[in-house]
This record gives structure tokens, sequence and C-alpha cells, in this order.
């Protein structure tokens, strides 16, 4: 890109640009979407994180009570009173 300042000429790096900013204020502008944009990427990725963190907690969960379970089976006493196992109930 070149946008090299406020004139109206045209310099060698315009011919060999791929675009040309009439300024590089309106380079800024042209390479970086607006606010709204970043926002709703933002909003995407936050959307995305919250669904893989749930499916993570279900299947460590799911894997949790698989444990207790086999342990349990096998006359192994599980203490569920102990810190953290609280939150395998929840």
């Amino acid at each position: 890109m070149s946008a090299i300042g406020h004139e109206n000429d045209f310099l060698l790096s315009d011919l060999v640009a791929d675009l040309r900013a009439s300024t590089p204020s309106n380079a800024m502008e042209i390479l970086l979407p607006n606010s709204d944009e970043w926002l709703q990427r933002l909003d995407g990725f936050n959307v995305k994180l919250r669904r893989s963190f749930k499916i993570l907690l279900h299947q460590k969960k799911a894997h949790l009570e698989h444990l207790a379970d086999f342990l349990e089976k096998r006359n192994y006493p599980v203490n569920h009173s102990e810190p953290g196992s609280q939150a395998l109930h929840r």
C-alpha cells in the first residue's frame, strides 16, 4: 500500500503498490476494520470460547464420574467430602 502524504502527486511507490490511499490516515481506515466489525469478531470468539469451555468441562466431569464409579465398584472408598468434590456434584 502506498500512502505517503496529502499531495496530489503520484510517486513511484503508487505505481507498484497493490493499493493506494490518499493519506496515511486513509490507509489506516482501509487496512483496519471499524470498531463494530472488531466487536462482532470478539463476540464470535467469546461464544466459541464459552462453548468449547463448556464442552471441556462436561467431558472432564463425565471422566471424573466414570473414575468414581470405577473406584466404587472395586470397593475403594471415595470421599465426596474432600475439597473439590462439591464441584463435581453441581
